[in-house]
């Protein structure tokens, strides 16, 4: 065993601001000294290599490469075999069991104090340091380190799916836009999943699915308004279009109302007419009946010599 562990390295793992394990930093300077991380010394023991050479931005051991100064580890199918040491030292493993393969010694028994999170704590709860190690040493072995994109990559992506998603979703109806955004949610998330089996990306999924939800949220609540500020529109015109409707109802009124007392003026002129027509023609009948007798008298008198 002492002839495995020989050398010496920095076994210290530091969690991230929310408390969560993912990166390991592969060197150290310590008082003008290099110290390189636990899981690099076993890989350069165990691959039997004299030295670690440090390139610009990278690390070599032997043939094999490793970024520079932090490695994001991938925990994704971590499976390691656990023996009780109590079992190793009662002889019940023979010999050669543990040759050629990378042993690691550790507690890692609840309640110890050497428990912490990852990324999937969620779903197989806290990890001990010796799986931790473990990890890290599987990750520098087969060179699947995580890929994380910087700051400016991932803003770059948002403004460019935010953009995507506004042309797709800004002329379609309502019910188009939840449809294209759920394959555009479900889009994001197949393209997430293979670009860290294939190529382990680590493509931020969070903030991408987050300005797909927001900006359909916006068009949407913008298209809602724009409904509501038409159907607004639509009510004012239909209402004004009533108040015209009643004007012309009270003008049709109107003119019913005159056309009615026009009628009883024109009945009742009709009616002096006749009446004045009457009176003159009784006046008229009056006169000559007076006057033909005056005439009568008068030619009688003038006959008689009177």
């Amino acid at each position: 065993m002492a002839e495995v562990s020989a050398g010496l390295g920095d076994g210290n793992v530091e969690a991230s601001g929310d408390g969560i394990v993912r990166q390991v930093g592969l060197v150290q300077d310590i008082s003008g000294k290099r110290f390189f991380a636990f899981g690099l010394e076993v890989v350069r023991n165990y691959l039997k290599v004299d030295k670690i050479t440090d390139l610009e931005n990278a690390f070599a051991v032997g043939n094999l490469m490793v970024p520079g100064g932090i490695m994001s580890i991938n925990f994704a199918g971590s499976r390691f075999g656990q023996i009780s040491y109590y079992k190793v030292l009662k002889g019940e493993f023979p010999t050669d069991y543990f040759k050629d393969k990378i042993v690691l010694v550790g507690c890692s028994a609840r309640g110890m104090g050497d428990e912490k999170s990852i990324p999937f704590s969620k779903y197989i709860g806290l990890s001990n340091g010796v799986e931790i190690q473990a990890n890290i040493i599987k990750t520098i072995l087969s060179g699947n380190h995580i890929v994380p994109l910087n700051k400016i990559t991932v803003i770059l992506l948002i403004l460019i799916l935010g953009l995507v998603m506004s042309l797709l979703i800004k002329g379609a109806k309502i019910r188009d836009d939840i449809l294209r955004t759920i394959s555009i949610l479900a889009g994001i998330i197949l393209i997430s999943f293979l670009l860290f089996t294939y190529w382990h990306i680590h493509l931020p999924i969070v903030p991408l699915l987050l300005t797909v939800i927001l900006v359909s949220m916006g068009i949407g609540l913008e298209k809602i308004l724009s409904v509501e500020h038409k159907l607004h529109k639509k009510i004012f015109e239909l209402f004004k279009g009533s108040q015209k409707e009643e004007g012309i109802e009270e003008s049709v009124e109107t003119i019913a109302r005159l056309t009615r007392e026009l009628e009883i003026t024109n009945k009742q002129v009709q009616e002096a007419t006749e009446a004045k027509s009457r009176f003159l023609a009784n006046m008229s009948h009056e006169l000559r009946t007076s006057l033909n007798s005056i005439i009568g008298f008068s030619e009688v008198l003038k006959e008689t010599g009177i």
